[in-house]
């Protein structure tokens, strides 16, 4: 696996020696996770700012999608505003909010795009047979619908 060479860009753009230090250990991260996990990469990576992203398939040929990304001091804190509150709706319309204001993204736009990518993991996560979706995901969509 291969790191996006933006995704290398982002990472030596914002977190200097630490992030191309945690860029280089990238691929053998991955290989050790979906090692770990019974994972078979599924696709070509994609990425956000600072997150790899794998397409993968379980051991039972379902697919889900391995996220990686380091701790830093911006990222550290996102487990526990949703742990500490237990508040889903309110930890996605801030992390939205700020995402949208530092990339200076229109809302409705990215709002649009975000119910859509979350439309889409919902459906891959549902397997035959089951009648209903992940609390997480429905979370999400009704949080950004709210906005």
């Amino acid at each position: 696996m291969e790191v996006p060479p933006a995704l290398a860009a982002a990472h030596s753009r914002y977190e200097g020696a630490a992030g191309r230090a945690w860029t280089a250990v990238l691929p053998g991260l991955a290989a050790a996770f979906m090692d770990r996990w019974e994972l078979r990469l599924d696709g070509p990576p994609a990425h956000g700012v600072m997150a790899l992203v794998l397409p993968v398939l379980r051991a039972d040929g379902s697919r889900a999608v391995l996220k990686l990304q380091p701790v830093t001091a911006e990222s550290e804190g996102e487990p526990d505003d949703i742990t500490a509150t237990g508040d889903v709706p309110r930890a996605v319309r801030r992390r939205f909010d700020l995402m949208t204001e530092v990339l200076g993204l229109d809302r409705e736009r990215a709002r649009g795009w975000t119910l859509a990518r979350v439309l889409q993991n919902t459906l891959w996560e549902v397997r035959e047979g089951e009648t209903a979706v992940q609390p997480a995901q429905t979370a999400i969509a009704r949080a950004l619908l709210t906005r």
